[in-house]
């Protein structure tokens, strides 16, 4: 046991101060390691989370959970609760909901409204030709907050009478419905279960004020949902003239308790319970998603002592519909991101590790030659780990307090990256030293030496071909299984083992090809005059280690891979913003508000507008042959469609050929013949008869069909599509057909669309839809994670060929110091240190964009990209000869570095000294 640990402290000080330069990058690699490993998970559910906060707050009102319950009871009879019930339930509905929806809880806001009636008597008087649709709400706390009196007084009980109400009514109603204050509506009395109308019962309701709103932000509106008549009085005229007006005017609590006679229904109450976006996460979406069905199943478990039946229900699912799927494709995105990283910051450590080992080498032998035991070599190694795992720890832990602290709840990944830190140096020195003091002789036998060579090949050979099929096997259930990616706390394994089983792979059989490649090299270099030619050869062939070059094939891997998935993200945003816009600009307006042939021109007429075309889309048009019928969306264009269509940039490059075959809708023809169209590919397979009838505007109109096109309007409205001309169908039905789309292509496209007379509501820029594409939390995280991910491969390679410099110096310095006993420079040591690095850095980039592009090639189809990009179909991977140039840029400063670190390691060595000494120190 003295032996195991005699002198080990000052043999672990001595080491220090000698590699101090290693052993600072050592522990500065662990720092940065621990600082990734513990923030990797955390960024990914940091931009999952974010994301379904973003889902949740574009979901708006379609988000809430809604509950309803009767306030009164049809036939006269009683209230099955009163109003003041229902105002206690609403303030204590949160302490009864399921602990999802308590914990994103905002607001509850109630909302209660009486069955429509019709009035013919106001004030005693018959309106002249006029209806009068009334329906009575109850005006609460929380909407009294948001309004005031214009005339009058609000209503209170002593306005209630045993045969009248007193209610308030809006600005806009009371002019509507032509009442002042004091002014009486009069209802219809009920009948009674029997068919006779009441007696008895109160049927007449006063106003007593006049509202306005005070607050008219989106927040206060939402108090009015489900009481739309209140401010704005709907106006309609029925076939025989008769205007037909409905209202809505607010009682108070007990007016409304004293009104259930008044209607032959029950009074409904609908409360609202708004949700925090901020407050959610992707495992509240789930959880509240779960929560909805069981309410809807179940609702009286909100309230047990509760007198009536509650009923509840929501659209929090279809409105997050396309959320979790998106979400799943971020995941495997920033999973494959993440792990790569993860796996070079591993081997980076080994490599690291084991490099400071091999410096060791000799000492380690001279160790075992004195006696030292495998085990007390590894005690110290220990000793020296744990010094530096500490420091390296504490500073990283100390980092994430600060920046990340959330990162410190997971500590698995962390703890891994302590104990490879601690073991790794110990275990490493160990191998080391026992290979270089083994107890097993060679052979003296020919033959037999031989068989061990030969059984030594073939573990070698079964191990490789292992690592591939392993490698083939992981990226074939990626590509067959597809995005089944569901983990929100870590990263899939699958995803993670897939890209650094193929760049191990690609390692392998670069290490297995390059030294033929050498060889030629070689020979070339020992024709050469001087010793540096056959040095160099040398230095280059004993170059290829594994541990280095694996750890900057998977660097040059990652970074390839997601510049790669980068630049095809964009390029597939590009296209997308193509898809859903339809231009540069597309102005959409209702049938209220037609487009003009004057707007067409206007607009075409403008600076920096290159195309406009307009067309009338109608969803929902029957077409029909003599074997089947279908519902299409109908497009009637004008004569400039098919050139705008031909200047819209597509994937398969088909605008020019859609363009010429949507010019043939516009071939002249009487009216007596078929109207030529144009049909959706594919959808011509369902329509199998060329001669088709279309029914628009309750006229059929004869058709023909002359072609098929693969574009169309299918990114912002529902296929498939018929095309025609819009000249020619207006013919056809005989009335002019408006169009109501408008698209405009050129820089001057936004401000043309600006000028005309539609809401603003109606405009729409593709500038603006890629901004929201590409600023959402999901997209921008993945992107996010890439950038980040390249970098730090960028920090890891550095390090990687840094220590890889540095570990061979003193081998260098020994290799110049007997050069410049053969009459050589004393400075070449950059060259000595260039042909050792340049075969590792060339060997790492080809093998490194090989995997790279493979693992975008092979995976980019099922990892979700046509979810970030927004689009309708899957981007084209995007092989960008940028990125590649970037890459090989980057390894070759990145070679210059590791030499200028070479000179600077080297520029006070004394070679005679060395000579003189030795190298013992």
């Amino acid at each position: 046991m003295f032996t195991l640990f005699s002198s080990g402290s000052l043999l672990v000080r001595r080491r220090v101060r000698r590699d101090l330069a290693l052993v600072l990058c050592w522990t500065a690699l662990l720092a940065f390691v621990v600082v990734l490993g513990a923030a990797a998970p955390r960024v990914i559910v940091s931009s999952v989370d974010d994301g379904a906060r973003q889902a949740v707050s574009d979901a708006g009102s379609n988000a809430d959970l809604i509950v309803h319950t009767a306030i009164g009871s049809s036939n006269g009879g009683g209230p099955s609760v009163s109003p003041t019930d229902i105002l206690a339930f609403t303030s204590t509905l949160r302490t009864h909901l399921p602990r999802g929806l308590a914990a994103t809880f905002s607001t509850a806001t109630l909302s209660v409204t009486s069955p429509s009636t019709t009035i013919t008597n106001v004030d005693g008087v018959a309106p002249a030709n006029t209806l009068l649709n009334l329906e009575m709400g109850m005006l609460t706390p929380q909407q009294t907050a948001t309004i005031h009196l214009v005339q009058g007084a609000f209503p209170t009980a002593s306005d209630d009478t045993a045969t009248s109400i007193g209610v308030v009514v809006s600005a806009a109603v009371a002019q509507a419905a032509n009442v002042k204050v004091g002014g009486v509506l009069a209802l219809p009395r009920p009948e009674s279960r029997f068919g006779a109308a009441q007696s008895g019962v109160g049927n007449q309701l006063v106003v007593v004020g006049i509202v306005d709103q005070t607050d008219t932000s989106a927040k206060a509106n939402v108090l009015w949902t489900w009481l739309p008549q209140v401010w704005k009085p709907r106006v309609s005229y029925l076939d025989n003239g008769t205007k037909n007006v409905e209202v809505t005017v607010l009682a108070s609590p007990d007016g409304v308790a004293k009104s259930s006679g008044f209607f032959a229904q029950p009074i409904n109450s609908f409360v609202r319970v708004q949700l925090k976006p901020e407050a959610f996460s992707r495992s509240l979406v789930d959880e509240v998603s779960k929560e909805f069905l069981a309410l809807a199943a179940n609702s009286n478990s909100l309230s047990p002592q509760f007198g009536a039946a509650l009923g509840s229900g929501g659209t929090f699912a279809d409105a997050l519909a396309t959320y979790p799927t998106l979400a799943q494709a971020a995941i495997a995105q920033m999973s494959l991101m993440i792990a790569g990283l993860l796996g070079v910051a591993g081997t980076v450590v080994l490599l690291l590790s084991r490099l400071i080992i091999l410096r060791r080498s000799d000492e380690l032998a001279l160790e075992r030659a004195r006696g030292a035991s495998i085990a007390s070599i590894g005690m110290r190694a220990f000793e020296e780990s744990l010094a530096t795992a500490v420091v390296g720890g504490v500073f990283g832990i100390g980092i994430l307090a600060l920046v990340l602290p959330d990162a410190l709840r997971d500590p698995v990944i962390l703890s891994l990256v302590l104990l490879v830190a601690l073991f790794a140096p110990a275990v490493q020195s160990m191998l080391v030293a026992r290979s270089l003091w083994s107890r097993s002789r060679v052979p003296a036998n020919r033959v037999a030496r031989a068989e061990i060579a030969s059984r030594a090949r073939l573990r070698r050979v079964v191990i490789e071909a292992a690592l591939f099929v392993l490698a083939g096997a992981a990226l074939f259930s990626i590509r067959t299984r597809g995005l089944l990616e569901t983990r929100t706390d870590g990263i899939d394994p699958l995803l993670a083992v897939a890209p650094l089983l193929l760049a191990a792979a690609i390692t392998i059989l670069v290490l297995r090809i390059y030294p033929f490649i050498l060889r030629g090299v070689a020979l070339l270099a020992r024709r050469s005059r001087g010793a540096m030619g056959v040095l160099a050869s040398m230095q280059a062939e004993r170059a290829l280690a594994v541990l280095p070059l694996l750890a900057l094939t998977l660097a040059v891997a990652l970074a390839a891979s997601g510049g790669l998935v980068i630049e095809t993200v964009r390029t597939g945003e590009l296209e997308a913003s193509w898809q859903r816009v339809g231009a540069d600009v597309r102005v959409s307006t209702s049938d209220d508000v037609p487009l003009t042939a004057n707007d067409v021109t206007a607009v075409a007429s403008r600076t920096g507008v290159t195309a406009v075309a307009s067309a009338r889309i109608s969803t929902q048009v029957s077409i029909s042959s003599a074997r089947s019928s279908a519902s299409v969306g109908l497009v009637a264009i004008d004569r400039n469609y098919a050139q705008l269509v031909a200047l819209i940039p597509t994937a398969s490059g088909g605008g020019a050929r859609s363009a010429a075959t949507l010019r043939g809708v516009a071939t002249s023809t009487s009216a007596s013949e078929p109207l030529p169209v144009v049909v959706d590919k594919g959808f011509d397979q369902q329509i199998t008869a060329k001669d088709v009838l279309l029914s628009v505007d309750n006229k059929n109109v004869p058709a023909r069909v002359v072609g098929t096109v693969d574009v169309g309007p299918d990114g912002y409205t529902s296929g498939p599509f018929v095309f025609v001309d819009l000249a020619a169908l207006s013919a056809r039905i005989g009335e002019p057909v408006q169009p109501n789309t408008l698209l405009i292509t050129g820089p001057g496209a936004g401000a043309a669309a600006s000028a005309l007379s539609v809401p603003k509501s109606d405009i729409h820029t593709r500038t603006a839809w890629l901004a929201t594409q590409q600023h959402g939390p999901l997209i921008s995280g993945v992107i996010e994670v890439m950038t980040i991910s390249v970098a730090g491969v960028v920090a890891l390679a550095i390090v990687a060929l840094v220590s890889t410099v540095l570990s061979g110096a003193r081998t260098r310095a020994r290799s110049l110091a007997l050069l410049r006993t053969l009459g050589m420079r004393s400075r070449l040591g950059w060259w000595l240190a260039l042909t050792e690095l340049a075969p590792i850095v060339v060997a790492a980039v080809i093998g490194g964009l090989t995997a790279g592009i493979g693992i975008v090639l092979f995976v980019a189809p099922v990892i979700g990209l046509k979810l970030l990009t927004g689009g309708l179909h899957p981007p084209v991977p995007a092989v960008s000869a940028t990125v590649v140039l970037v890459i090989v840029g980057t390894a070759i400063l990145l070679l210059i570095l590791a030499t200028a670190v070479e000179v600077l390691a080297h520029r006070r060595d004394n070679l005679s000294e060395m000579l003189r000494i030795g190298d013992t120190r």
